[in-house]
């Protein structure tokens, strides 16, 4: 019985995804991408996610795997019961990446900080008890002051500038440019949006566009004459990974535009290979937009 009553919400509550698709008419838009997260995207295996986590945050992800084998020797089993099935799960599952870890972290910090715990306490039985209680405080300390400046070198880096560009320029283009001469009717009446999720949304739910496509694995009909496309590394990708129709259809109407304007953030200065950059590689998406049109 309580196996039960544990079940239903472990159902109900992923249903609440694809039964909000099919009130919203979404559901067709909704099997697709859950298909291609399925079957398209590259694998990556568990090792190669556990490289990746590395080079992103080498202290904790030391930490935490030395607190497991402590857990471990101590046969912890709160612990060893949160940690292995999920590695596992991810061991059969065959396409994991980086971000699939999110759950176990909080984990990590717990055994990082109980193996902490139990070595100061260790020292502190063996040599003066004063300095076995500043040690656990110097670690600690040590640990948030890196942290902290790790962090703040991270966040200095302006890494959406040429996006918020971008964004702006198709804006002021859809309210000027492409609006009727004569009438000033609305640019949503004559003109689609193609873009990726990371400035459709704002073109669809901040000033309320009506014909924008999702991303580019959207097949929806383009009832417009004119169009305006923002092409940056992400399209490429896509181009690159995806071999159905609907990289053709870009790849054709990207052929019959010409370039509006350029918007390039310098990403030189870093190196997205090495530690601590590596954690916001996938902010070289804006280094380089392309505003297109057949206008």
């Amino acid at each position: 019985k309580a196996l039960g009553i544990w079940i239903i919400p472990v159902i109900l509550i992923p249903l609440i995804w694809p039964a909000y698709a099919l009130l919203a008419g979404h559901l067709e838009y909704w099997l697709d991408d859950v298909v291609w997260q399925a079957t398209e995207r590259p694998d990556s295996s568990l090792w190669n996610s556990l490289r990746d986590l590395l080079r992103i945050d080498p202290v904790l992800i030391l930490l935490g795997s030395i607190g497991c084998v402590y857990a471990a020797l101590r046969k912890d089993p709160f612990i060893l019961l949160w940690v292995i099935p999920f590695i596992i799960f991810f061991h059969f599952v065959g396409r994991i990446t980086y971000n699939y870890w999110v759950p176990l972290l909080p984990a990590f910090c717990i055994m990082g900080a109980v193996f902490i715990t139990d070595l100061s306490n260790k020292v502190m039985s063996r040599i003066s008890k004063s300095i076995g209680r500043f040690l656990p405080f110097a670690v600690v300390s040590s640990i948030a002051i890196f942290g902290l400046i790790i962090n703040v070198m991270l966040i200095s880096i302006n890494l959406t500038s040429s996006q918020i560009q971008a964004a702006a320029f198709v804006q002021y283009q859809l309210n000027n440019e492409f609006s009727s001469a004569s009438n000033h009717a609305p640019s949503t009446n004559n003109v689609t949006v193609i873009s990726g999720p990371n400035y459709s949304w704002i073109f669809k739910y901040v000033f309320e566009e009506e014909n924008v496509l999702d991303n580019f694995r959207d097949r929806s009909p383009i009832n417009t004459e004119r169009f305006i496309m923002i092409t940056d590394l992400p399209y490429k990708t896509f181009l690159r990974r995806d071999n159905t129709d609907r990289s053709e259809r870009l790849e054709t109407l990207y052929d019959n535009t010409l370039s509006l304007a350029k918007f390039n953030w310098n990403t030189s200065s870093y190196d997205y290979e090495k530690y601590p950059y590596f954690s916001v590689r996938q902010g070289r998406a804006g280094s380089e937009v392309d505003i297109r049109s057949n206008y």
